[in-house]
This record gives structure tokens, sequence and C-alpha cells, in this order.
């Protein structure tokens, strides 16, 4: 895709909105769809990546801002592997690839993936249709996974974007980076983790044993998708 036509459709979502909050409070996911911009805040690519080469900005990268996963799903080498995206915003290029190579993934990829089972089953909520007991077997699973030490994620790509947001109600211009950063785990090897930490929680009756089938089969089932919901 030609850089006018990437920009066109970079205008309707905003940089703003990201999985990661500075280089503190972090998120491990694909941007979400933000709000229409206001007509009167512009945004202008002043740099990326491969720019004194002439280079285009990659499909992956169209697919982050577009929240559409099916790109990355379909290349090969993420054949057999789950692909996580991760998004940071900042002013400093280095600081940002320091952190991306830095920061906890495994960490908040497993809380990533006990909100995604919390969802699927109800979190052990008051209301859901699971009995008493059930329900506490619910939030101890749920608990274990948030706090499983995940491993093998290897940095398979990365890209980033500097761009000017210029807000002509506020009178004010900012010029920050966008950077992009797509790790991956082997499922099978994901799923092998999985199964450890759910070894530490004994089912005492057929209900939880049937749980805990349900959620190495919803484990199974992830899609980067899956992975993506915001704070």
């Amino acid at each position: 895709m030609k850089m006018k036509g990437f920009l066109s459709m970079l205008l309707s979502f905003t940089f703003a909105v990201v999985l990661f909050a500075g280089c503190g409070a972090s998120k491990v996911g694909v941007a979400a769809p933000a709000a229409k911009i206001a007509s009167k805040v512009e945004r202008v690519i002043l740099d990326y990546k491969g720019a004194a080469l002439g280079s285009e900005i990659p499909t992956w990268v169209e697919s982050a801002v577009n929240d559409d996963y099916q790109t990355l799903e379909s290349m090969p080498r993420f054949k057999d592997r789950l692909a996580v995206v991760a998004i940071e915003n900042g002013k400093n290029l280095d600081l940002l690839k320091s952190w991306a190579n830095n920061f906890s993934v495994q960490a908040q990829l497993s809380r990533q993936i006990s909100n995604k089972i919390s969802a699927e089953f109800g979190g052990g909520q008051q209301g859901d249709k699971n009995s008493e007991e059930s329900t506490t077997f619910i939030r101890e699973v749920v608990a274990t996974l948030s706090e499983a030490k995940i491993s093998g994620l290897s940095k398979e790509m990365d890209y980033w974007l500097k761009v000017r947001t210029i807000d002509k109600d506020k009178k004010t211009e900012v010029e920050q980076y966008t950077y992009y950063v797509v790790y991956s785990i082997n499922k099978a090897d994901l799923q092998r983790q999985i199964d450890i930490a759910l070894g530490k929680i004994a089912a005492k009756n057929q209900e939880q044993q049937e749980i805990k089938t349900e959620v190495v089969d919803a484990v199974k089932r992830l899609r980067p998708a899956d992975i993506a919901s915001a704070e």
C-alpha cells in the first residue's frame, strides 16, 4: 500500500489509543479501533522504518491499526504459533525498542489469558449459572493462570512510525513514535505450560474436572484477538 493510501486509512484511527500507557503500565495485544478523530485534528506521518529505501508499510502493520488479525495468522511463519502484537507510543525510539526487548511479555500474556478465561466462564462472579463450589473453583483457575510463568516467546518482527499530531482547536503539535513489535509462541508449548499450571489445581468432582477440560480447550482456541482486550 502506498504511503498516501495508508495515511488516509490511518486518519480514521487515533494513535493515542494504545495498549501500553507509557513505559509503566503495560499490556499485550493488538491495537483496538478508536473513536472517530475530530475534524480539526490532523495526523501527518513524518518518517517510518524503511522510508529511506522507499519501502512500503507492511500489511501486518495495517492489520495492527485495523484490529485485523487474519493477516498475521495467515503468515507461514505463524503456523502452529500464537502471534502477539505489542504497541507503544513515545518520543524516544531507542527507549521504545529497549522497552520492547525487556518488558515482561510472559507475565502480561498470562494475565491476558486469565482475563479471556474469566470472561468466557463468567469469572466466578455472582449471577452465573455454576454452583457455589464450582464458582470458587473457576476463581482459583483464573488466579492460577494469571500467575503462570509462561516462557518461550520469541520476537518475530517490529516496525515504527513517526507521527505529528496537530490539534487546531488546542493549537498544539505533538511528534511521537508508534512502535509495533510482534512476538510468538509455539501453541503446543503454550498448551504444555497451561497444563502444568492447571495441574496444580485438584478437581474435587466431575463438574470441576469438566471445567478444567473446557479451560484447556479454550486455550487451544486462542487467537491474537482473544488476548487483545483493553484495560
